[in-house]
């Protein structure tokens, strides 16, 4: 087993007194920075703490720092470790959390976690991130959706380096806790928010290219990646950490049905939920999808012609008293009309 830890580092940092200047603090965290290549539990911490600015700097601020010190000094003998996967059911799992309007400045903090996993549930960390979002988070859905979107564009690449490294094809599960997120790709439903509706219409894309193999839900104390969020403990993170291993229920599953016979090799996907035993096909979703637009057809045809016979009616009344005014004038002078 390969391991990667910097416990002698980690023992070397140094807490902060109350009244240190804004300059030693922006030395310190950056010398902290440097645990976080190998300790994803630190990086929402560390990466909250470069959010500060010498206009927004207080106290609270160097209190959060000694705290996050603190801890990784308590829990220094943590690494990323490395064991023997099985290479035959070698897979991606990805987990993206967002958390809406948890910094100093309202601003949303977004997370994933990318792991290469075995079917004996071992895992290893590829790659972590912990950032703040760039765009404008109006909803919770919207923070989702751009972490969504920002894991699988960094799975996507590592799937297709491991894919030419490997030569075989490695399976890429999306794992998300929102219950929006997942009700959006795997089902008929739209977001109203144009912006949204391209990293959807991406997301489900993927998905129909069979670039995106599942897409999981998962409760929140099992989201791996909701220690990226927020500068807590997370027992999900911190399980993998320590066992290297990935055993994380999932509450429901989009997976993929074989074909039917006699129909085209399209395959459906299916949402299997293990508790309810509840399965809803596509297909059904169409089926009424369709029958809508019929129905809806059907209910505008009278208004189409109503709106029609709206805009001949005027035309007919100015011909009307046309033709009544010119068998008028035509009586009038003893001409005969035709």
């Amino acid at each position: 087993m390969l391991s990667l830890g910097q416990e002698r580092y980690v023992e070397a940092a140094a807490m902060l007194l109350l009244d240190t200047s804004c300059e030693t603090f922006v030395s310190a965290r950056a010398a902290l920075a440097w645990v976080a290549h190998s300790r994803p539990d630190l990086c929402c911490a560390i990466n909250r703490a470069s959010q500060v600015t010498s206009t927004s700097f207080f106290k609270r601020h160097i209190q959060e720092f000694n705290k996050a010190v603190k801890y990784a000094k308590a829990t220094k003998e943590l690494g990323l470790s490395y064991s023997h996967l099985d290479k035959d059911s070698l897979h991606l799992r990805v987990y993206a959390d967002a958390s809406f309007a948890s910094n100093d400045d309202f601003s949303s903090q977004l997370g994933y976690i990318v792991l290469l996993c075995d079917d004996r549930d071992g895992c290893h960390v590829l790659a972590c991130s912990s950032k703040k979002a760039r765009r404008v988070v109006c909803s919770i859905m919207a923070g989702e959706v751009y972490a969504f979107a920002n894991a699988f564009d960094t799975a996507f690449i590592l799937k297709h380096d491991l894919k030419r490294s490997y030569r075989q094809h490695l399976p890429l599960v999306m794992l998300t806790d929102s219950k929006q997120m997942f009700d959006v790709i795997t089902r008929a439903s739209h977001t109203t928010e144009k912006r949204l509706m391209i990293d959807v219409a991406a997301a489900r894309e993927a998905y129909n290219r069979n670039e995106m193999s599942n897409v999981g839900l998962v409760k929140s104390e099992h989201n791996v990646a909701d220690g990226l969020t927020k500068p807590r403990l997370c027992s999900a993170l911190d399980a993998v950490l320590r066992t290297g291993k990935d055993v994380n229920p999932v509450e429901q599953w989009m997976i993929r049905m074989p074909p039917t016979p006699g129909r085209s090799g399209a395959e459906e996907p299916v949402v299997y939920e293990p508790h309810c035993k509840a399965l809803t096909t596509c297909a059904r979703l169409w089926r009424c999808k369709a029958h809508h637009r019929a129905r809806s057809r059907d209910q505008h045809l009278p208004n189409m012609l109503r709106l029609a016979v709206l805009r001949i009616s005027p035309i007919s009344l100015v011909l009307g008293r046309w033709l009544v005014d010119w068998f008028i004038v035509c009586v009038s002078r003893g001409r005969r009309p035709i």
